[in-house]
């Protein structure tokens, strides 16, 4: 830092929907454009400090916070949460993982990750839904011709590494839908056919109903990104197995509309990008890239008001899924909202009586 004195101010959000974030603004900046577009009225104040006082331990890193406040005026970290809120955490990641899988490709004798995918059912029909480029010989050309889909497979179960692995099973018969080009839109849908691999998948994972997702993400919207992490990953040559672990970003969205390739305007969510994410069973870690992530669904937690029955599937809604990211000066993730999926099952090719 320079050696230059930081004097901060370090706030709490004032939303239910936001018991546990926290932001920190330098305190010589104004609300608005200074302080990333946050609005007065959604913080409130808890302290103010120096950051450059090392004899205090705080609940963040300091160089961090300091680097992000300079490159975009906010700082956001989170607390740890009440017992209730750390039980209901709990209960949501569990939800979340029945349902989100990591998705491999056989090449050379080795697994590589691919992405992450999410489970679907709709009229006897069983869907993945997740990122079109990590099919493609070259990721970053969505014309590129698709990988050898018969290398492509998933976990039998959801089995973090510790708990031993889990056997790969390749895809089978399937059907690809995509939005015709030159639509380039970063979001596929594979059928799959096979039933004994439909059956496997049911015993081990879970599918989700289409109404588990909409296409509506409001402004106080806190968003949660799933996926796996490729260097969480752990494979085992001798038997064809791999470990998993899903993490969980939470975010919210991004204060601006950044430059990107193929831009969608309709389509485009970008999101707000921190180092700290949480494992399933709710430790914290820290990344420095979402590889791995491509594909996974991106959830807008709801609030449920006092008084309502709690409920995992009341609580959350995927509204669009995860695509791409960047690591630099700026930190967002981009998403397509699921109108793009909707999109998608919509078309004649795929034959649905009641499309979602």
């Amino acid at each position: 830092m320079s050696g230059v004195s930081l004097f901060v101010q370090i706030y709490r959000h004032t939303s239910p929907r936001r018991p546990t974030l926290r932001a920190v603004f330098a305190k010589e900046t104004s609300w608005g454009k200074d302080r990333a577009d946050r609005c007065e009225q959604d913080w409130a104040l808890i302290e103010e400090i120096n950051l450059d006082n090392r004899g205090r331990a705080l609940p963040f890193s300091a160089t961090e916070a300091a680097k992000a406040l300079r490159s975009e005026g906010i700082f956001q970290f989170q607390v740890m949460a009440s017992e209730r809120d750390q039980v209901q955490h709990t209960l949501l990641n569990n939800y979340r993982l029945k349902f989100t899988l990591p998705i491999f490709s056989e090449l050379s004798n080795n697994f590589e990750l691919l992405g992450t995918g999410t489970l679907f059912e709709h009229e006897d029909r069983y869907f993945v839904v997740t990122a079109d480029h990590i099919f493609r010989t070259h990721v970053d050309d969505p014309h590129s011709p698709l990988i050898d889909m018969t290398t492509v497979g998933v976990p039998t179960d959801p089995r973090p590494p510790e708990a031993g692995a889990a056997p790969i099973l390749t895809l089978g018969s399937h059907c690809v839908y995509r939005l015709t080009p030159p639509v380039l839109i970063d979001v596929i849908v594979i059928e799959l056919l096979d039933r004994q691999l439909v059956a496997t998948l049911k015993a081990g994972w879970s599918f989700l109903p289409f109404s588990q997702a909409e296409d509506i993400a409001t402004d106080d919207d806190r968003f949660v990104i799933t996926g796996f992490l490729g260097e969480s990953t752990k494979f085992d040559a001798s038997t064809n197995r791999v470990g998993q672990a899903m993490l969980n970003l939470e975010t919210d969205y991004l204060h601006y509309t950044p430059q990107v390739k193929d831009p969608v305007p309709e389509l485009d969510l970008f999101f707000y990008l921190q180092s700290d994410m949480t494992n399933v069973d709710g430790t914290q870690r820290t990344v420095t890239t979402l590889r791995g992530l491509s594909g996974g669904p991106i959830w807008a937690l709801r609030h449920i008001p006092e008084g309502e029955l709690w409920m995992p599937s009341k609580t959350m809604k995927i509204v669009a899924i995860q695509s791409s990211e960047l690591q630099s000066r700026e930190k967002w993730a981009r998403g397509f909202r699921w109108l793009a999926v909707q999109q998608i099952l919509r078309q004649s090719t795929v034959g649905l009586n009641n499309p979602p």
